[in-house]
């Protein structure tokens, strides 16, 4: 299964050369995770249940995909196997070097207001993100953390949270976290609470910011 390393292979430039193209349909991955590991006489106990599962967890991102898939072709490789289950996923979400990739994507690829409306989020529950989230619930769960933000500056930042393949926007300011295995990630690799409440103080002293946010006592004026 070595052969992903061999330029001859159609799993090289799958893998070594990640495709930077935006979100792909469920068909397209299909053919992006059977087609190849099938070449490298890979057998799946249930590649409908497989595919679907990686397609839901990645929202169709290639770089994403590509990654689940060499680390269950290493997986298979250690441990002499040729047959993939579902089950083996799970190897995915202990790999170190992936979360850390995840989480250093987002940091990089994200402002300091878009972060914050992430870790609000990712601070609840998980069923609740499952959710459509609509710009008022934000808006309520940023109130929770006493950080009152303009309608628009809000609004902007969604907007360049779907940009960034975050978010999926679902219309009428209606929207999905894109990538649910951002939130195993973010919580596996750092104190989320803790990380959003000294982002929303930083946030808060930066003089870029100031026209984004108002005080509790502006805010409540707004509201009356």
């Amino acid at each position: 299964m070595q052969a992903y390393n061999n330029d001859l292979t159609a799993f090289f430039n799958m893998l070594d050369k990640p495709i930077e193209v935006s979100a792909l349909d469920e068909d397209a991955i299909r053919r992006m995770i059977l087609f190849p590991m099938g070449q490298l006489r890979v057998t799946f106990s249930d590649p409908d249940a497989l595919v679907s599962r990686i397609y839901q967890e990645t929202s169709g991102l290639p770089i994403y995909v590509q990654h689940y898939c060499k680390i269950l072709l290493d997986y298979l490789d250690a441990n002499k196997r040729s047959i993939l289950n579902v089950d083996d996923i799970a190897v995915v979400y202990s790999n170190l070097g992936f979360r850390y990739s995840i989480v250093e994507t987002f940091e990089g690829n994200n402002g300091l207001l878009e972060r914050i409306i992430v870790y609000a989020l990712f601070a609840e529950d998980e069923r609740g993100i499952r959710d459509r989230i609509k710009e008022d619930r934000i808006t309520a769960l940023l109130r929770k953390q006493n950080l009152n933000l303009r309608s628009g500056s809000l609004t902007r930042a969604c907007r360049n949270l779907v940009r960034a393949e975050v978010l999926k926007d679902e219309g009428k300011g209606t929207f999905r976290i894109a990538v649910p295995l951002l939130r195993h990630a973010l919580h596996e690799s750092t104190n989320v609470d803790y990380t959003l409440r000294r982002m929303i103080e930083e946030f808060k002293i930066d003089p870029r910011y100031s026209d984004d946010w108002i005080s509790a006592s502006a805010a409540n004026r707004e509201r009356i």
